[in-house]
């Protein structure tokens, strides 16, 4: 179980009470906050993130590897596809996961 985050902060209930996630939500919102966050910015676990920010002109080769580097330390989560696709304003990268063992595929798209 982890606390509800949206847009960077934490959801909070009508009480003020922070609500929290579970099951396979807490697990995407693993596989987002590891994507979205940049690897190394956060001091006291500089493994956590990615360094996608730093790959907006890769092929999909290097692009799938930096997903797989960053929800590698994620065992219930397996990467299926990464596919880059044109955005309106920026490419848009496409990333199918599988959420623990018998779950339907789940895919995220994030800008580069």
């Amino acid at each position: 179980m982890d606390v509800l985050l949206r847009d960077g902060d934490l959801v909070l209930d009508s009480a003020g009470s922070p609500r929290y996630v579970e099951g396979n939500a807490e697990l995407l919102q693993r596989v987002l906050l590891r994507l979205t966050a940049r690897r190394g910015g956060f001091a006291p676990c500089p493994e956590l993130g990615s360094r996608l920010y730093q790959l907006s002109s890769a092929g999909e080769r290097e692009l799938r590897a930096a997903v797989e580097e960053a929800l590698y330390p994620v065992r219930e989560v397996s990467v299926l596809g990464v596919e880059r696709a044109p955005g309106p304003e920026r490419d848009q990268l496409r990333i199918t996961v599988r959420l623990g063992r018998n779950e339907q595929p789940v895919t995220a798209v994030l800008q580069l």
